[in-house]
């Protein structure tokens, strides 16, 4: 199935399809919306053949990817929060010759008019003539997502109609929605977990999803919650941390089932959750962009006994754990790769890189993990992300993780510092919601980290730079 289809297949439907705010449109609306500029974009734009978005999380949004991907052309979902030379450097990284904004990201694109062409779809009339929905090959690059991007700039990754309808397929054997759910979106569309298993996922099943449209607070999540009668969502760990904190235990009562996903969820976070909403389940995956994004799923009925794994690869896809060129046993760590539908057609012109990425036809995904006997996969963490200090291996997230159990520790991140003896040493710089003191979190370390994994220093700041996938900018974390 084409991803075109999943709201072709809605298209008579008078039922809401989306609320974002104070207005929604319906499945028919939106689809009648979609074959309106995408006639427009076939008439005026069609040597454009990457088309980016830049949008937030909107209903205009749904509308500018679906108005593309019905023109047979590629979306270039962009992060909303972009800044002009970000914009450029995805102009000039896909070849882009047109965007799709509106007039309230004006200040970010206006000094851009001279080099592309710019689409202000809250301005769009609607009085073109419709004409045919384009068709497509079905291994056609239909979007391409950037990577998180958190080491490095990022990439863009290739995808087909495939390799997401593979996705949205394996999604369905763990997420149960039915009819009457109403999911709320607070992940964004441009990242691909937001892309695929919200946005696509939602408008595949026909159902009436809520979209976030303002500055996470918890208060307002909270309210929304309960004014739209939530059913589902869908969090990376910071944002489940906050909801751990601050929500009352009744305050999500309507809810049946969480998701998260971004990055690896703490041990003790987890085991929090479970305790504080006992009526809830919830469902673990894990993923990158160039898979998709899902690789693995773990089954509701074992979120409680498996509760620190990330499941079970999902149908199709095969996972293999190496070390030093060897497959793994069981409770062995080694370099975690993928295979199958699932994975992308490569990171668009830049085969060197691709290369790199997939060898003989396995995603090397660049983390670190583990098969228990039941062959259920573990996260250990990244593995350019390994600290070597004195010789050892550090994995910054165990040290995060630790840190983080501190009552008064919001966030953290682990990161290597220069050491003239050592080679290199743990530093953390940390986000705190209570005063604490730095020797006060080492001696906390201390006693639940062997020595070589203490960090040598703590420092205490406001913030901590994030991708919109929620995952830490470890590059900026270190340059601050």
């Amino acid at each position: 199935m084409n991803i075109r289809d999943f709201l072709l297949q809605q298209k008579n439907s008078n039922k809401i399809a989306i609320k974002c705010g104070e207005e929604q449109i319906t499945y028919k609306a939106l689809h009648n919306r979609c074959e309106i500029i995408s006639s427009f974009l076939l008439k005026h734009f069609s040597k454009s053949d990457n088309i980016i978005i830049f949008l937030p999380n909107s209903i205009d949004f749904v509308v500018a990817y679906f108005s593309i991907i019905y023109a047979g052309k590629t979306a270039v979902p962009l992060g909303s929060s972009s800044k002009e030379p970000e914009i450029d450097y995805c102009i000039k990284q896909c070849n882009s010759k047109l965007i799709i904004t509106n007039s309230n990201q004006i200040k970010n694109t206006g000094k851009l008019k001279g080099e592309i062409n710019i689409l202000y779809i809250d301005e769009f009339k609607d009085d073109i003539v419709k004409e045919i929905i384009q068709t497509s090959k079905y291994n056609k690059t239909v979007v391409m997502l950037s990577t998180s991007g958190t080491t490095s700039k990022p990439k863009k990754v290739m995808l087909s109609d495939e390799n997401i309808y593979f996705n949205i397929i394996g999604l369905l054997e763990l997420l149960p929605l039915k009819e009457n759910d109403i999911p709320l979106v607070v992940l964004p569309f441009s990242f691909s977990y937001g892309h695929t298993a919200q946005m696509l996922l939602y408008i595949y099943l026909g159902l009436t999803f809520v979209i976030m449209d303002s500055f996470f607070m918890v208060n307002s999540f909270l309210n929304l919650i309960n004014k739209e009668s939530i059913t589902y969502f869908e969090a990376v760990p910071s944002l489940l941390i906050m909801i751990l904190k601050y929500a009352k235990n009744d305050m999500l009562n309507n809810i049946w089932s969480i998701g998260f996903v971004g990055d690896k969820i703490s041990n003790y976070v987890m085991d929090k959750l479970i305790d504080k909403y006992p009526h809830i389940k919830f469902l673990q995956v894990y993923g990158q962009t160039e898979a998709s994004p899902i690789i693995t799923k773990l089954e509701i009925n074992k979120y409680l006994e498996k509760r620190y794994s990330v499941g079970k690869p999902i149908s199709g896809v095969k996972i293999k754990i190496v070390k030093d060129g060897i497959n793994c046993f069981p409770n062995v760590i080694g370099d975690i790769f993928v295979s199958g539908p699932n994975i992308m057609k490569g990171y668009y012109q830049n085969p060197e890189e691709t290369e790199k990425k997939i060898i003989n036809g396995y995603l090397d995904t660049g983390d670190l993990g583990w098969f228990d006997e039941d062959g259920y996969l573990y996260i250990k963490g990244r593995k350019d992300n390994l600290i070597i200090s004195g010789g050892m291996n550090i994995s910054p997230e165990e040290v995060e993780e630790v840190i983080r159990m501190h009552p008064a520790v919001e966030e953290a991140c682990a990161f290597p510092e220069q050491d003239e003896i050592l080679g290199k040493a743990v530093s953390v710089r940390v986000v705190y919601s209570e005063s604490v003191s730095e020797n006060e979190l080492i001696n906390f370390c201390s006693e639940r980290l062997s020595s070589y994994k203490v960090p040598r220093r703590i420092t205490f700041v406001d913030y901590l730079p994030k991708t919109e996938s929620g995952k830490y900018k470890k590059q900026k974390n270190e340059e601050r």
